[in-house]
């Protein structure tokens, strides 16, 4: 990963050091039985919970025993870990197995969650949160619901898993909560997204992402790396940068932007890596950018949809997914005329500079982009030696990289024989369609060999 040029990380770095207390410090530790003194400090996160009040800062000390239990921060507290304390939630107790409950202005950083029944850490509306330099090993293991996938539930899955670190927003609108230098990793597989952001009602959401590794992902779209969800009339903005996601596990991908009913999302994606795993289905795609009015699955919807993505991406490496690098969905029927997917074209300022190449290892064919009721412009892009031809002195990517709905004939046979013979392609794009893409001109160089 090169060094970030976009200053995100730097910021992170400030807000931390500007983040100091203003209350008492309190400390805690696993096996031991005091009065939260640094001499003799609590032995369990429920007892700081208790005796600390707004403004407070908790100091976790390690020890050679895990910490269990769970915690719900008051308002501007840090939760603080000194030599990276090992934590675990091992039941559902009141907190529903979330671990870390955050609340406006807290600070999480530090700390090793080793396991946790529900969330790792959880935000519920709240505003001007900070986590960094975590290390999470698993989270969600009951497998544990967080909230209704709204629309998408069509697609046979009625609520979003709980993630490993996940906001929920359904009341106001929040100030933007930032989640940097952190590594998220399954020992086998994440029971849910590594990072997801849910906005419902008329919410209003903001988070940025910055430097985080994650990896093992679970099995399915609900799990993938980041999951940004939008429903009804709310409003998502959320930058990620100079982060990484591999081994998506099943079809799980490693960005999924999903914008349902009338909601917006506005994006930027800067500096981002995936690489696929051994263990992928077809449907794992390095970034997937979805727009779902809100018909039911499989009932083609001619409409223009109400629901708006404005989604840019630059400088990002995915290689190796089994599905499609790049998917630009519309389910079903045209894009908002305010969605712009900008993969180089300039329009949100996208430099392009994109790494596509080498994906669609579970496909009948190499796959580098799928476009679904949209006009892609994606030029300024590197496909690969063997993908990117010239045509009149101009590189573009080969026509045979691309499924562009509804598809070459060919295309969807293969398709259709490796998705076990039900031709659901031609349902996704019913009629005559306007899908088209442009990657004249490509690069013609690798932009990072």
């Amino acid at each position: 990963m090169q060094k970030s040029r976009f200053g995100l990380v730097a910021a992170v770095v400030l807000i931390g050091q500007l983040s100091a207390h203003a209350g008492s410090v309190w400390y805690v530790q696993s096996g031991a039985d005091g009065d939260g003194s640094r001499a003799t400090p609590f032995g369990s996160l429920a007892e700081a919970e208790d005796a600390s009040l707004a403004g407070d800062e908790i100091r976790v000390l390690a020890s050679e025993t895990v910490l269990e239990g769970s915690i719900r921060l008051k308002s501007g507290q840090t939760l603080r870990g000194i030599d990276s304390p090992r934590l675990a939630s091992t039941n559902a107790g009141s907190n529903d197995g979330d671990l870390v409950t955050l609340a406006d202005d807290t600070v999480v950083r530090d700390i090793h969650i080793v396991d946790a029944v529900g969330h790792a850490i959880v935000g519920r509306n709240v505003s001007g949160t900070l986590i960094t330099g975590n290390r999470i090993d698993d989270a969600n293991s009951a497998d544990a619901t967080s909230v209704a996938t709204g629309a998408t539930a069509g697609l046979g899955v009625a609520a979003f898993p709980k993630a490993v670190i996940g906001f929920v927003h359904d009341l106001k609108a929040a100030r933007p909560n930032i989640v940097a230098s952190n590594q998220l990793v399954g020992q086998t597989r994440l029971g849910g997204s590594a990072i997801a952001i849910h906005a419902r009602a008329r919410a209003r959401a903001h988070l940025s992402i910055a430097d985080n590794r994650i990896g093992n992902l679970g099995g399915g779209f609900p799990r993938s790396g980041i999951l940004i969800d939008a429903q009804d009339d709310a409003r998502i903005e959320f930058d990620i940068e100079a982060t990484s996601v591999s081994n998506a596990w099943e079809s799980s991908d490693g960005i999924l932007s999903v914008a349902q009913h009338r909601s917006r999302i506005d994006g930027r994606i800067r500096e981002y890596e995936f690489e696929g795993g051994v263990n992928q289905g077809l449907g794992s795609n390095g970034i997937e950018v979805v727009t779902y009015y809100g018909r039911s699955w499989l009932s083609p919807n001619e409409d223009n949809h109400a629901a708006t993505s404005r989604v840019a991406i630059e400088e990002s490496d995915i290689t190796g997914s089994g599905g499609f690098g790049f998917v630009v969905w519309n389910i079903f029927g045209r894009p908002d005329a305010t969605s712009v997917i900008d993969l180089g074209s300039g329009v949100l300022g996208s430099v392009g500079r994109n790494r596509i190449i080498g994906n669609g290892r579970e496909l009948p064919f190499p796959g580098a982009v799928y476009v679904v009721h949209d006009v892609l412009e994606a030029p300024n892009n590197w496909w690969g030696t063997d993908a990117t031809v010239v045509d009149g002195g101009v590189g573009k990517l080969a026509p045979s990289l691309a499924f562009i709905c509804r598809g070459e004939d060919e295309q969807r046979r293969e398709l259709t024989a490796a998705t076990g013979g039900q031709d659901v392609w031609s349902n996704f794009c019913p009629g005559e369609d306007t899908s088209a893409l442009t990657t004249r001109p490509a690069l013609t160089s690798d932009p990072r060999p």
